[in-house]
């Protein structure tokens, strides 16, 4: 997995759709894309695309296998308890939530740069500022690619 978005305009389009909350370009760019090429990254943002349009369910269904993901689990899991939160709520499966939220707690310690780097973006296109920036509270990953 890239940690850069610079060198692929697929993720780089990603970026921007979600960026300006164009969550239907994001899943159309998604499913364009992954029968090329079958990238985990690409996979996560259609799950989280379908999130947003209000499709738990099914972001449910294509989160849950990424959440073992070693560089994309951390955001995975934090997509996953977004989406059980915001199913309906007579529909919520507490008991998951927080098995994910006991799963993201242990994920969030041992994460490489690359691991913080995808779930502060992750974070970062769900207006979740805060949890962003303490995925990225060095700042390395931002100063070294600024530089290249």
């Amino acid at each position: 997995m890239s940690s850069s978005t610079g060198s692929d305009p697929v993720k780089a389009l990603i970026d921007t759709y979600c960026r300006h909350g164009y969550y239907r370009h994001v899943l159309t760019i998604c499913n364009e894309s992954l029968p090329q090429r079958n990238d985990p990254e690409v996979r996560f943002w259609r799950a989280f695309a379908l999130s947003m349009e209000g499709n738990q369910t099914e972001a449910i269904r294509e989160l849950e296998p990424l959440s073992n993901h070693p560089d994309i689990g951390l955001a995975a899991t934090a997509a996953l308890i977004n989406a059980h939160k915001s199913s309906k709520k007579d529909y919520v499966d507490k008991e998951s939530v927080n098995e994910l939220k006991e799963k993201l707690k242990n994920l969030s310690k041992g994460g490489d740069d690359r691991t913080l780097v995808f779930a502060a973006r992750y974070f970062w296109h769900s207006d979740k500022e805060k949890q962003a920036k303490s995925k990225n509270e060095n700042g390395r990953y931002f100063s070294e690619s600024s530089q290249k």
